[in-house]
């Protein structure tokens, strides 16, 4: 039987703050940018599994879903997300969404 791990957030406080960021980024750069920031605060989640083993990364990548024209699902990954500021997160972002589309 496979086994689920989620949680529930309440995230008012952190909505609350995003009238106060830059106007020009999307929710998507936000919370892409939000989650790097927890990571680095977090390092233990910034692992993998493998072999029985836990090994961890120094540089934090965001994947991002995109749905393709044809109904295809990509992820591309926006390297070093943490040391991005959010107009570089939101130009990453932009530019990986039109390759994943083309």
């Amino acid at each position: 039987m496979e086994r689920m791990l989620f949680a529930e957030a309440d995230v008012t406080a952190w909505f609350a703050t995003l009238s106060s960021a830059s106007q020009s980024a999307s929710f998507t750069d936000r919370l892409i940018k939000w989650v790097a920031d927890t990571i680095a605060l977090h390092p233990t989640f910034n692992a993998v599994f493998a072999d029985g083993l836990r090994r961890t990364f120094d540089q934090i990548d965001v994947g991002l879903a995109v749905a393709g024209p044809d109904g295809t699902l990509s992820i591309p990954v926006i390297r070093g997300a943490r040391k991005l500021d959010l107009a570089q997160v939101g130009e990453t972002r932009r530019t990986l969404q039109e390759r994943a589309h083309a």
